[in-house]
C-alpha cells in the first residue's frame, strides 16, 4: 500500500460522499486520515494540523454562516488561461427525488453581490476574459430578502470593464424568470448558451422526480429564450430508465429532443443514490433496458449535433483558445460563445486569446478550422 511506503502521506476523502457517510468512512478504511464534508473546505488548514498530531478527523457539519462557506481570497482559477469560475451560491431547496444535493450541500445560500462583483473585477485585472458563475441551482441566486435577483447580478457583471464572456451553470427551469429571459437579448457579454436540465420529456416521470415543471413549461422557456436571442444554444441533462419509466415515457423524451434541437445533451442511465426518495420507488427499470435506452437517446443527439455543426461550415467563429487539443497535440483547442469546441492549428502563444477561426470541417462533437489573422 502507498501509505506503508510513505507513512507521512495524508489520505483524505472530500465532497458529497464524505458529507453523507462521515465517520463510517474512517471505520471501514483505516488508511483514511481525514473526512471533510461540503461546508468545511475553509477549515482544511486547521484539520491538517490535527492530522499532523496523529489524529483521524471528520468534519461534516453543515453551516449557514457565509464566512464558513465562501472566501473571496480563495479564487478558483481554471486551469485554462483567461477563464475562471466564481461560486455565487450553494445548496438547493427543491429536493428532487433522485438528488442528494440538498442533504449534502444544505439549503440555498447566496453570496453578497458586492463581493461577487469585487471577485470578478479582480479576475479581470489578472487577465481573465470569461467567468462562469457556479451554483447547484445557480439561477436561484438572490431569492432571500434584501438581495438582488440573478438577472440583476448578471447585468452588474456585464458592466465590469474588460469582461468579455459570462456563463453560468447549472440552472433549473423553475427559477427561469422574465428578467433572465430578457437578459439574453440585452446583455452584451452573456454568452448565447443556456444549460437547462430537463431530465425527462414525460410529465409522469417529471412528477416522480419531483421536478416542479412540466414538458410544456420547459418548452415555453426555450421558446421565450429563443425569441429573446434566436441563435442561443440550449444544452440539457437527461436521465433515462428512472423508476416507473415505460417505453411511452421514453418516447416522449426522444420526441422532446427532436422538438427542442439541443446543441448537446449530458445523458445518463438512472443509478440509485442512497438516502434519496427515488431509491425507495417501485417499478425499477432493468439495467439492460436502461443501457439500451441511453444508446438510442445518444443516437438522436449525435444526428442533431452533426446537423447543427454542419450548418457552421464556412462561417467564422470567435474562439477563446484554451490550450492544446487533447486529441491532436499539433492543434489548439477552444470554445465559441455557443460553447462549441473548435480545433485548429496555431501557435501556443495564442492561448488565452479570443481569435477568429473559419470552420472547415465538423464532427458531432467538435468543429475544425483555420485561424484567421
Amino acid at each position: 500500500m502507498l501509505k506503508e511506503r510513505k507513512p507521512d502521506l495524508v489520505v483524505g476523502v472530500a465532497g458529497c460522499v464524505a458529507q453523507v457517510q462521515g465517520e463510517a468512512i474512517l471505520k471501514r478504511a483505516p488508511h483514511v486520515d481525514l473526512v471533510i464534508g461540503t461546508h468545511n473546505l475553509l477549515k482544511l488548514p486547521r484539520l491538517l494540523q490535527k492530522v499532523a498530531a496523529r489524529r483521524r478527523v471528520t468534519a461534516t457539519d453543515l453551516t449557514t454562516d457565509l464566512r464558513d462557506r465562501f472566501d473571496a481570497n480563495l479564487v478558483p482559477l481554471s486551469s485554462i488561461p483567461a477563464k475562471a469560475y466564481v461560486t455565487i451560491m450553494e445548496g438547493c431547496d427543491l429536493f428532487c427525488t433522485f438528488c442528494i444535493v440538498p442533504y449534502t450541500r444544505g439549503r440555498e445560500i447566496s453570496r453578497s453581490a458586492d463581493e461577487i462583483i469585487g471577485e470578478v473585477k479582480a479576475l479581470v485585472e489578472r487577465g481573465v476574459k470569461e467567468v462562469t458563475l457556479l451554483g447547484q441551482t445557480v439561477n436561484a441566486y438572490g431569492r432571500r430578502p434584501g438581495q438582488i435577483g440573478f438577472h440583476e447580478l448578471l447585468a452588474r457583471i456585464d458592466e465590469v470593464p474588460g469582461i468579455e464572456r459570462i456563463r453560468f451553470t447549472s440552472s433549473h427551469p423553475v427559477y427561469v424568470t422574465r428578467g433572465l429571459v430578457e437578459a439574453y437579448g440585452q446583455l452584451k457579454h452573456l454568452c448565447p448558451h443556456l444549460h437547462l436540465p430537463v431530465q425527462s420529456g414525460s410529465d409522469g416521470v417529471l412528477a416522480r422526480m419531483r421536478r416542479r415543471h412540466t414538458r410544456r413549461t420547459y418548452l415555453d422557456i426555450v421558446r421565450r429564450v429563443r425569441d429573446a436571442r434566436p441563435d442561443v444554444a440550449v444544452t440539457t441533462d437527461l436521465i433515462v430508465g428512472f423508476p416507473g419509466e415505460g417505453e411511452e415515457d421514453f418516447e416522449e423524451t426522444r420526441n422532446l429532443m427532436r422538438e427542442v434541437g439541443f446543441s448537446d445533451v449530458y445523458a445518463s442511465a438512472y443509478s440509485e443514490r442512497p438516502e434519496t426518495k427515488a431509491s425507495l420507488l417501485p417499478d425499477r427499470v432493468p439495467e439492460m433496458v436502461r443501457r439500451e435506452r441511453l444508446t438510442r437517446l445518444l443516437e438522436i443527439q449525435k444526428e442533431t449535433s452533426l446537423a447543427q455543426n454542419r450548418a457552421r461550415v464556412g462561417g467564422v467563429e470567435d474562439v477563446l483558445v484554451e490550450g492544446r487539443s487533447k486529441t491532436d497535440s499539433d492543434k489548439l483547442t477552444g470554445r465559441t460563445p455557443h460553447n462549441k469546441v473548435v480545433n485548429f492549428r496555431g501557435d501556443a502563444s495564442r492561448v488565452g486569446q479570443i481569435i477568429p477561426v473559419r470552420i472547415l470541417e465538423v464532427s458531432p462533437h467538435a468543429l475544425g478550422g483555420e485561424a484567421l489573422g
